[in-house]
């Protein structure tokens, strides 16, 4: 019955469902890490619209809103250390005034309890694509999130820890993630409503 429960927060989140027993808004991930001291303002361009810049966030083991025995099925496995939705189409408008934040899409990350990670957006979508999980904090502008390794926070039958969060596009795209855990570097490419050719 639990994991049936687990299962269904996850999926949900790729749905817009509310993130229980967090402290921010409901549709927004949790806001829980004090800005990190490489973040900054997004720049604005000639017509006075700010867009997306390099801002590198950090998020918390206590943003964790479940844990699971295995990604569902629409989730796919990077490096034995991150599960990321692959059959993401679900977009809305966002509340950003940056450009390249127009369109939010809400999906769960997945993470290996025992390992901390690094994900970036490819530095040529820089301006276009932001990325949130476990976190507010320069919402619509970070491009790199770190999270460390939680142990202690999953029951014995769970692998995997979620958080809630997701990406701010300018338009549908790819989405090419680096992914950092270790000596160990691989690039996702996440279909965020246009398909990866």
């Amino acid at each position: 019955m639990r994991h049936v429960r687990s299962r269904a927060v996850v999926v949900g989140l790729a749905l817009a469902v509310a993130c229980a027993g967090c402290t921010a808004a409901p549709d927004r991930p949790t806001a829980t890490a004090p800005p990190a001291a490489s973040e900054s303002a997004g720049s604005t361009s000639a017509s006075g619209t700010s867009t997306v810049t390099g801002v590198t966030v950090d998020a918390e083991c206590r943003a964790v809103i479940d844990d699971l025995a295995a990604p569902p099925e629409n989730y796919r496995i990077f490096a034995d250390v991150v599960a990321l939705n692959v059959d993401v189409t679900e977009m809305q408008l966002s509340a950003q005034p940056n450009a390249g934040a127009r369109y939010f899409v809400k999906t769960g990350l997945l993470i290996r309890p025992t390992k901390a990670i690094t994900m970036s957006v490819a530095p040529d979508l820089t301006g276009t694509v932001a990325i949130g999980w476990g976190t507010t904090r320069a919402e619509g502008s970070a491009t790199t999130l770190t999270i460390p390794a939680c142990p202690g926070r999953t029951r014995a039958a769970a692998n995997w820890l979620v958080f809630a969060g997701g990406y701010y596009v300018a338009q549908p795209t790819c989405v090419p993630l680096v992914i950092r855990a270790g000596d160990l570097t691989v690039t996702a490419r996440i279909p965020v409503g246009a398909a990866c050719t």
